[in-house]
């Protein structure tokens, strides 16, 4: 259902399987688990919740953080609340191992994984989208661009989802030459590239293209043109 390579749905199936089967056991005191290991899971889900919230409020406008080095989500601090349901579901599982009650610790283990992984599935990283720079970009280039001959490239940067969003063979430019050629071709062309090396390109070889438009993106931490010979 996507070209991106880290599509890892697949996978969840099978670990919930395994996961129960393990929950299952210990409930039923059909394995000798060491008492250290589940206590340990649910430590492990409330410093998760811990990591959601800072790591939301961090990488958000509202956190001037040299190290974050400009990698900023608009709004993103709004979702924050998400990290407490993993926090308050392994303390309130940990309050009630402790009291052997372990059917009533695996309902709440149950029902705190619904709620977190409901709640970001509800969000569904709208607000990344709003910082990719491959969908940005691809939303520029022409509307028709699906029925007619054009070719498209990149130069010193891509991004696996270009491809999806594009629906186009994306060619990849190693050189400073490639690009030159192919800007100069008759064939309407289309280039993503930094914007900086764009910058030392055209100076370099005295090449003339038109900016459509340019995005941020979020991985490299720079802003990406698109570029067009026509």
């Amino acid at each position: 259902s996507t070209k991106l390579p880290n599509y890892i749905l697949p996978l969840y199936p099978a670990i919930a399987i395994l996961t129960s089967r393990a929950m299952l056991a210990w409930k039923n005191e059909t394995h000798a688990y060491p008492n250290w290991l589940p206590k340990t899971g649910m430590l492990i889900l409330v410093f998760i919740g811990i990591i959601t919230s800072l790591g939301m409020i961090l990488v958000s406008t509202q956190a001037d953080i040299s190290w974050i080095k400009g990698r900023k989500i608009p709004k993103l601090e709004q979702m924050a609340f998400i990290g407490f349901i993993p926090i308050m579901c392994g303390t309130f599982a940990l309050v009630l191992a402790a009291k052997k009650n372990r059917i009533a610790t695996i309902a709440i283990l149950c029902l705190g994984s619904i709620g977190f992984t409901g709640a970001l599935g509800a969000w569904n990283g709208s607000n990344l989208n709003e910082i990719k720079a491959p969908k940005t970009l691809s939303q520029l280039l022409p509307e028709d661009h699906l029925t007619r001959e054009i070719v498209i490239a990149t130069h010193d940067w891509f991004q696996p989802s270009v491809t999806f969003y594009c629906k186009r063979q994306i060619n990849t430019l190693i050189s400073e030459e490639e690009v030159k050629q192919f800007l100069e071709q008759p064939i309407p062309a289309y280039i993503f590239m930094p914007e900086k090396k764009w910058d030392a390109i055209a100076l370099k070889h005295s090449l003339h293209a038109k900016k459509i438009g340019q995005a941020t993106d979020f991985y490299r931490n720079c802003n990406v043109v698109l570029l067009t010979n026509q």
